[in-house]
């Protein structure tokens, strides 16, 4: 497929903000579902801009991903969300051009390839940025989510005062939230109205930034997934304690879990034809941290896990400084709205098809 016949079509110029576990799986389902049976190669060797774009922090990730065959014509930008020019370069960008602004220059002397493309704005955005401690010491949870929340906010508030959208009219953004704004529920079941009173930093901040959401002229057009734990090929959650022996408090909270590929299943459906609103991703069954970790050990023939003792009783004793609450989170309004149908419905599904190389990887 050539360039302009790509634009000649219904476009979909999909930005995803954050290039780590979640988001480059995005990217590549996207990819794989324009172009199923394609080698993504134009006629002359040059490879075909896909209309998914990536943004990560840092050069190394880039060059990884740019390295990747995976992403042939899927732009990766630079991009930090708490340096507002970054966002501003990536979201002008003509289609195809890593860190390429919309200059009156490059208007009018695009590149060879996309010289009869016009700019074209962004139909979805999917903020799925992660807070990573060890890399960035130096940021806090509302330098990520809310500053930078806000600074994306005033950007695309600047660019529709000047008659300019970046957001198409009927695009939509998409945030990544988290089960952790419910807090601790004892054990009871919630879903999307269950009052959210979140334990910790992370729970907080999210739910500040879902509300900075829904409160701006965009939150009619933006989507909240809450989603579950992640875990996947190459991520489950606490692997290394257990390969350790490192004791896991209160075994008998339930926690849950959305695989990776359910996730992304889910983010594919909702940026096509996701109302506004707020919806959790998780799967079918809510489990308990003894049932999913003794099943984990025995599939993967690991050492049985190590609890510890003080946490027997959940509705009693308060959550670790870590942990995010028992709850049994719910995903029937995502499933009645939608139908969606997921392919590892419980832990049990998702965890035989896991492989045993289970490195740490953050968004």
């Amino acid at each position: 497929m050539e360039p302009d016949e790509f634009f000649k079509r219904p476009y979909a110029r999909r930005l995803i903000l954050g290039g780590g576990y979640l988001g480059r799986r995005v990217a590549t389902a996207w990819r794989r579902s324009l172009f199923p049976n394609s080698s993504h190669q134009g006629g002359d060797g040059i490879p075909v801009y896909s209309g998914i774009e990536v943004t990560v922090r840092t050069t190394l990730t880039q060059t990884e991903l740019q390295g990747d065959p995976t992403f042939q014509g899927v732009p990766i930008h630079l991009m930090d969300v708490t340096q507002p020019k970054t966002i501003a370069t990536v979201l002008h960008a003509l289609p195809g051009n890593t860190n390429l602004p919309t200059t009156p220059a490059n208007l009018m002397n695009p590149p060879q390839t996309f010289q009869t493309t016009p700019f074209l704005p962004w139909t979805t955005i999917l903020w799925t940025i992660g807070f990573d401690t060890a890399q960035h010491p130096q940021l806090t949870r509302e330098d990520v989510y809310l500053e930078g929340l806000e600074n994306l906010l005033k950007i695309l508030d600047e660019a529709e005062a000047e008659r300019q959208p970046l957001l198409a009219p009927n695009g939509r953004i998409l945030f990544c939230s988290s089960t952790g704004v419910y807090g601790d529920a004892k054990g009871r079941q919630v879903d999307e109205d269950f009052p959210c009173h979140p334990l910790h930093d992370g729970g907080r901040v999210l739910l500040a930034a879902e509300h900075l959401l829904q409160s701006h002229r965009l939150g009619r057009q933006t989507t909240i997934l809450r989603l579950a734990g992640l875990y996947g090929e190459g991520r489950i959650p606490r692997a290394e304690d257990i390969r350790h022996g490192k004791p896991l408090r209160r075994p008998d909270d339930f926690v849950n879990h959305i695989h990776v590929t359910d996730a992304v299943r889910v983010i594919q459906t909702l940026a096509q034809s996701g109302h506004a609103g707020c919806y959790l991703v998780t799967d079918d069954q809510p489990v308990t941290r003894r049932t999913f970790y003794s099943f984990f050990a025995e599939t993967h023939k690991l050492p049985k896990p190590v609890f510890a003792a003080e946490s027997t009783n959940s509705t009693q004793s308060s959550p670790s400084r870590h942990g995010a609450g028992s709850k049994r989170a719910s995903n029937q309004r995502l499933k009645s709205e939608y139908g969606i149908t997921l392919r590892y419905p419980t832990f049990r599904e998702g965890l035989c098809e896991t492989q045993s190389d289970f490195s740490v990887e953050t968004d």
